[in-house]
């Protein structure tokens, strides 16, 4: 992390930020997230109003699903307009995971 080029001020700030959290061994890098509810595993990642639905049948089975978050990752995503026309959707780009201190992190655990 600490080798990355061509940063501005703000990411600089950023970064040193990130670098501090992960070397202080009191800091919670890592949140396990529990949602009580099945995903929508089929139609959720296309639509992430559907990721977990509203249950509609109640002797469905029931399930739960745990997420496991960065705190302070170091992967950067970006939105850009990409016309003047305000119908159009922007480019979104979350870029989770494109640094390899992340996958790092979460592996470690």
């Amino acid at each position: 992390i600490e080798d990355i080029q061509d940063q501005t001020d703000y990411v600089k700030r950023q970064r040193a930020t990130v670098i501090a959290h992960l070397k202080d061994d009191k800091s919670a890098n890592l949140q396990l997230v529990l949602v009580a509810a099945t995903p929508n595993i089929v139609d959720g990642h296309v639509d992430q109003s559907k990721i977990f639905p509203t249950p509609t049948d109640p002797s469905a089975p029931n399930g739960f699903t745990l997420a496991l978050c960065l705190q302070y990752p170091t992967s950067r995503g970006h939105i850009h307009v990409k016309s003047s026309n305000p119908e159009e959707h922007p480019e979104v780009d979350p870029g989770y995971l494109t640094h390899d201190s992340d996958l790092d992190v979460l592996a470690a655990g």
